[in-house]
C-alpha cells in the first residue's frame, strides 16, 4: 500500500492540498502503519511565469519535501515502533507544459526546451542524494502525452529531455555519494543562497567508477571547478559527458532535431583531484576511473 500526496508545484486545483500533507502523512501512518510499504509524492513542474531563475529554484522544494517525508516517517515510525521500513516513491513526476499532463490544450507546447532538461537532471539528482529513502520514481511522461520520443509517420524525434535520461540512465553507479560542494550563489522564487551548481555523485565500486553529476544553472557564467576526492585517487581516464545547447530556450523539433544534444570529450586527471569547466546552462557527467 502506498498513500499518494500532491504537493503542487503547479496551479491545478490539487494545490490546495500544500499546506496539510503533513498532518494527512501523520495521520495515515498512524493509522495504517502495518499496511503501509511506501509513502508517494506526485509533482509536476513548469516555468509558468517564464522565471528562469523561479524555475531553477525548484531543487530547494524537492529537497524539503523528501527531507520533510523522510523525517516525518523516522518521527511516526519512532513514536508508534514501526518496525518494517516505509521508504519514498515519486509516483509521478515529470515537466510539465502547460495544462494537465494527460490532457492536451490549446495552449501546450509541443517540446521540451533546456531549461527542462536542466530541471529533469535536477530531480534526477535529488533522487540520487535521497537513494535511501526514494526506491521509484516514475517519469509520467513515459506513458503519458508529450514524451521524451516522438514520432510521426516520416520520422522519429529525440526531445530535449531524452539527454539526462539517457545520460543517468548509461552512468550512475549502484552507491550514492555524500558530496559537499560550494560556490556562488543565486536567488530565486522563494529562495535565496542557491548554489549555482547542482551537485551528486555515485560509485560503482566493481568497475571502480566515480560519477559526479553536475547542473550549472547559470545562463552566461562558465564555472571553473576542482573536484577533491576524500579518498582515493583519479586514474588516467575521465569522460565528459555533456548536455547542452545554444540557449536556455531551445528546443529539438523535427525540423530542427539537433539544437540540444550529447557530446564526450576524453580527459586527463591524477592524484586527488581535477578540475573542469563547467559550461553554462549544461548538465555534465565527470566519468572517473579512481582507485
Amino acid at each position: 500500500m502506498y498513500l499518494e500526496d500532491k504537493i503542487g508545484v503547479h496551479s491545478w486545483p490539487v494545490q490546495f492540498l500544500k499546506n496539510e500533507w503533513v498532518e494527512r502523512g501523520q495521520l495515515i501512518l498512524e493509522q495504517a502503519r502495518d499496511l503501509i510499504d511506501y509513502m508517494a509524492l506526485h509533482w509536476y513542474a513548469r516555468n509558468e511565469a517564464d522565471d528562469y531563475n523561479g524555475y531553477m529554484a525548484l531543487s530547494e522544494l524537492y529537497e524539503e519535501r523528501l527531507g520533510a517525508y523522510e523525517g516525518l516517517i523516522r518521527a511516526v515510525r519512532l513514536e508508534r515502533g514501526i518496525k518494517h521500513p516505509i521508504y519514498i516513491t515519486v509516483d509521478e513526476w515529470g515537466i510539465s507544459l502547460g495544462g494537465s499532463p494527460a490532457l492536451a490544450s490549446p495552449e501546450r507546447r509541443l517540446f521540451y526546451n533546456l531549461e527542462d532538461v536542466l530541471v529533469i537532471a535536477m530531480n534526477l539528482n535529488a533522487f540520487i542524494r535521497h537513494a535511501y529513502s526514494v526506491r521509484m520514481a516514475n517519469i509520467a511522461q513515459i506513458v503519458n502525452v508529450l514524451a521524451p520520443i516522438l514520432t510521426r509517420q516520416d520520422g522519429l524525434l529525440l526531445q530535449t529531455i531524452f539527454y539526462p535520461f539517457e545520460l543517468y540512465r548509461r552512468t550512475c553507479g549502484q552507491q550514492a555519494l555524500d558530496v559537499f560542494w560550494e560556490g556562488e550563489t543565486f536567488s530565486g522564487g522563494e529562495y535565496t543562497g542557491i548554489r549555482v551548481l547542482d551537485v551528486t555523485a555515485t560509485l560503482d565500486e566493481s568497475h571502480k567508477q566515480l560519477v559526479v553529476y553536475v547542473v550549472n544553472r547559470s545562463q552566461t557564467e562558465v564555472l571553473e571547478t576542482t573536484v577533491s576526492l576524500a579518498d582515493g585517487q583519479f586514474g588516467e581516464s575521465v569522460q565528459a559527458s555533456v548536455v547542452n545547447g545554444p540557449d536556455i530556450k531551445a528546443e529539438n523539433t523535427f525540423e530542427k532535431p539537433n539544437q540540444v544534444g550529447a557530446r564526450e570529450t576524453a580527459l586527463e586527471a591524477s592524484g586527488k583531484s581535477l578540475t573542469y569547466m563547467f559550461e553554462p546552462h549544461s548538465v555534465t557527467a565527470l566519468v572517473c576511473v579512481v582507485s
